[in-house]
């Protein structure tokens, strides 16, 4: 049986039992594999060093790699288990190392933003045309740590006023129309989380409470749908609208914030805010609902903590003088 037919058969059945949003990032990765890894070859020839020589030869980046060995194990698996072939020869396969440079520590800091141009970034938002509402969305963002899905995919519900908690268990379906108002189940399950609320982010709930009760009584066309962060027309606000707000605000200002600015990056200035105050990683990861080694999470805190602990000789030499 050819590889090119195993693979097809695999995906038919893979993509069942994944989510669309996961199916539409997976596509390409599989149509790579598709089209450059062994065509027309029988996969009961395939033998690791063909597969090691796929990968030696591939001038393409790291991370597209590790997507392509990540489908070929499991097609592979699949392959396996049919009993096609005996062993899966991707298990012996290794990726070239990944090599650090210089221009690749620094653009680790361009992932996330020193709180001074929050600061900056979340008035230029609130004062820009009608952008207000959609601030204070990412200023709660920027404190709880949340997802743009997770924040549009938060209910009323959800929010345990007594308690100051939020129950954060699922993302907005970035495979349907936002007037369809789709929660779907959360990217992993250390995703589903109840998080303390800080005084500000209660506040800003509160407003948003307030204002859908003022929009459900004055507009006969407002569509409740239980949601939190909505529009004037009651529909969850888009991550492109927040973006949008970040990039124009950044415009306004006098120096502008020269990194890459989206939505996901006020959950990784969270990140880097928690850890130069010293919170223990575990809890920022509980935090944020990423996974104890959650690459990025783990990228940003080690960056981070080494300015601390180039403090830690300077406290030192003061304490024993």
């Amino acid at each position: 049986m050819l590889f090119d037919d195993v693979l097809n058969d695999w995906w038919e059945l893979h993509k069942k039992s994944i989510k669309a949003s996961t199916e539409k990032t997976m596509v390409y990765a599989v149509d790579e594999v598709k089209e450059n890894f062994a065509p027309g070859v029988k996969i009961k020839n395939i033998t690791a060093k063909y597969a090691q020589q796929y990968f030696t030869d591939s001038e393409e980046n790291h991370i597209k790699l590790k997507k392509h060995k990540s489908v070929l194990s499991m097609v592979f698996k699949y392959a396996q288990d049919l009993e096609l072939i005996d062993s899966n020869p991707i298990q012996r396969v290794r990726l070239p190392k990944q090599v650090v440079t210089y221009e690749t520590m620094e653009r680790i800091e361009d992932k996330f933003l020193e709180q001074s141009e929050l600061k900056r970034l979340l008035k230029a938002m609130k004062e820009y045309n009608r952008g207000y509402h959609v601030a204070r969305m990412a200023e709660f963002m920027a404190l709880n740590g949340c997802r743009v899905g997770e924040a549009g995919a938060l209910k009323f519900e959800n929010y345990d006023k007594k308690n100051r908690t939020i129950t954060i268990n699922g993302t907005l379906d970035p495979t349907r129309k936002g007037s369809e108002g789709i929660k779907t189940t959360p990217k992993t399950l250390s995703s589903i989380r109840v998080v303390d609320l800080t005084n500000k982010e209660i506040e800003i709930i509160e407003e948003f409470i307030e204002l859908h009760k003022l929009r459900k009584n004055t507009n006969p066309n407002y569509k409740d749908m239980g949601f939190i962060f909505v529009s004037s027309s009651g529909i969850p606000i888009h991550k492109s609208s927040i973006g949008k707000l970040m990039k124009n605000a950044n415009a306004t200002l006098k120096k502008p914030i020269n990194k890459p600015l989206h939505p996901h990056i006020l959950r990784h200035t969270l990140i880097s805010t928690l850890a130069e105050n010293n919170i223990p990683l575990k809890a920022i990861t509980q935090r944020v609902g990423h996974k104890d080694n959650g690459k990025t999470t783990m990228e940003i805190y080690t960056h981070v903590t080494k300015n601390i602990k180039s403090k830690v000789v300077d406290v030192l030499d003061k304490l024993y003088k």
